[in-house]
C-alpha cells in the first residue's frame, strides 16, 4: 500500500511540474480562459493601478497594485494571462508597484520596463530583489520610445523630464494592437500633459486610463480634447482618503463626451473587440 501511495505521489508531482513548464512555455490548454483579439482589463486592486493589456498571444500589465492586496492581484493576473511578455511600471509608489514582487513570484515574467526614479522603500526592493534572482531583463522607457512585443506596440510618450514630483515623473504610455489604442498615464500631473501636448502631434486613443485616480491636478479639458478616448476608466478604491475621483475631473469627462467607469463603483472593468466593436464588461 505504501508503494502504490509513494508511486502515485511521485506522479502528480511530475504531471504538475510538466503542467508548470509548459505553461511557462506558453503553451495554452483547453480549459484555459478564452483570449480574444485585444482586451484591456482595468483590475480592481482598491485604492491603486494595474491594467492587462491582452491579445490571443501577447499580454502586457501597466503596474501591479499594492502590497496589501498583492496576492490577489497576482492570482488575478496569473488567471487571465498565465504568462507576462511584459510589466510596465509607470513610477515607484506603493499603489502602482506595491505587488510586484508578489506578481513576478506567481506569474512567469519576460521583461520588467520602469522609469528612471527608484525608492528606498521595502516594496521597491523586495522587488528588485526578486528580478535581479529571477534574472529578468530590466530596461528604462524613455519618451519618444516604442517597444513592440509580439503583436502590442507600446509607445512611451513621457516623462519628458524629471521633477521632484514622483506623480509628474510617471510614465505615459499608448498600447495599440488590432486598430485599438489604448493610453495609461499612471499619476501624470497636468504638468505631465502639458510636455505631452507640445510634444505629439497625434495621442489619440479609444480608451483612457485617467490619471491619478481622477484627481483634480491631472485630466485637464486640453488633455481630453486632443485624446478624444470614447472611454474612460478610473481605478481608485471604494471610499478613499483622498476623494478620487474628484467632481471636476468627472466633469470634464462628461463633456468630453467619454462613457466613464470607476472600479471603486464597477470593480474590475474590461474593454474589449467584439464583431469589430469596443464593448464592456465589469465584474459589479
Amino acid at each position: 500500500m505504501r508503494a502504490v501511495l509513494r508511486w502515485f505521489f511521485i506522479s502528480v508531482v511530475a504531471i504538475l511540474a510538466i503542467l508548470f513548464l509548459l505553461n511557462y512555455l506558453g503553451v495554452r490548454f483547453p480549459w484555459a480562459p478564452k483570449r480574444g483579439e485585444f482586451s484591456v482589463t482595468f483590475i480592481d486592486v482598491g485604492q491603486g493601478d494595474s491594467a492587462l493589456i491582452m491579445t490571443e498571444s501577447t499580454a502586457v500589465a501597466v503596474d501591479v497594485g499594492p502590497s496589501l492586496n498583492a496576492e490577489t492581484t497576482a492570482d488575478r493576473i496569473f488567471a487571465l494571462a498565465e504568462k507576462l511578455d511584459c510589466i510596465v511600471v509607470t513610477h515607484p509608489h506603493e499603489d502602482h508597484m506595491g505587488a510586484l514582487s508578489e506578481v513576478l513570484a506567481t506569474v512567469p515574467t519576460e521583461r520588467v520596463v520602469m522609469n528612471a526614479d527608484a525608492s528606498d522603500a521595502s516594496y521597491f526592493t523586495r522587488a528588485l530583489d526578486v528580478i535581479e534572482k529571477s534574472g529578468i531583463p530590466v530596461a528604462e522607457g524613455k519618451a519618444g520610445e516604442k517597444l513592440e512585443i509580439g503583436d502590442i506596440t507600446l509607445e512611451f510618450l513621457a516623462p519628458i523630464r524629471y521633477t521632484d514630483d514622483k506623480n509628474t515623473n510617471s510614465i505615459v504610455l499608448r498600447a495599440s494592437a488590432h486598430g485599438v489604442t489604448v493610453l495609461i498615464t499612471g499619476d501624470a500631473s497636468v504638468a505631465e500633459e502639458e510636455d505631452i501636448l507640445g510634444n505629439y502631434e497625434d495621442i489619440r486613443a479609444d480608451v483612457l486610463k485617467v490619471g491619478h485616480h481622477g484627481s483634480s491636478d491631472s485630466t485637464s479639458a486640453e488633455f481630453l480634447a486632443a485624446v478624444s478616448p470614447s472611454i474612460a476608466v478610473i481605478s481608485c478604491g471604494e471610499g478613499n482618503s483622498y476623494g478620487h475621483p474628484h467632481n471636476s475631473t468627472l466633469t470634464r469627462l462628461r463633456d468630453a463626451g467619454a462613457d466613464v467607469y470607476r472600479t471603486d463603483l464597477n470593480g474590475s472593468v474590461t474593454v474589449y473587440v467584439e464583431n469589430g466593436e469596443l464593448r464592456v464588461r465589469t465584474s459589479e
